[in-house]
């Protein structure tokens, strides 16, 4: 079941990559628990965690009206009930047309079957740190 976790969440991103906003917000529909937590990590210090899956796609329609986001997959992780993506992020200001990419590491984790969690780290080691994985064992397994 856990590489199609990792499936799940390439499928998102390229819902979100053809169709904006819509198109994240119609993958989070098919995806995304009803309690999913978007929980904090110090990436977005003004965001506290959001808690249920409405919530968490109102926080997304605010952050897209500010930028259009691109999502690259760089590696994918199969950590069992959680996938690891370290991705590329591209993000275009709407009014500015400002571009900046940086580097993230999304964790997504799953329960029964759809995405519970998202978390966002700024370093590999972090992310699998949270999982409970090594470097080598991410190597391992992925």
């Amino acid at each position: 079941m856990s590489q199609e976790n990792v499936e799940v969440i390439r499928r998102s991103y390229e819902a979100l990559n053809q169709g904006g906003l819509e198109g994240a917000l119609a993958a989070a529909d098919e995806v995304a628990d009803p309690e999913f937590e978007w929980r904090a990590t110090g990436r977005l210090p003004d965001v506290p965690p959001v808690r249920g899956r409405e919530a968490a796609k109102d926080l997304f329609r605010q952050l897209t009206a500010v930028f259009d986001w691109h999502i690259e997959v760089e590696e994918a992780i199969d950590a069992g009930d959680t996938a690891v993506m370290v991705v590329r992020q591209v993000a275009k200001g709407k009014t500015s047309g400002a571009e900046t990419a940086n580097r993230q590491v999304h964790v997504w984790g799953f329960r029964d079957g759809k995405v519970a969690y998202f978390e966002t780290y700024l370093t590999k080691g972090r992310a699998l740190e949270a999982v409970g994985l090594s470097e080598q064992d991410a190597h391992a397994d992925s």
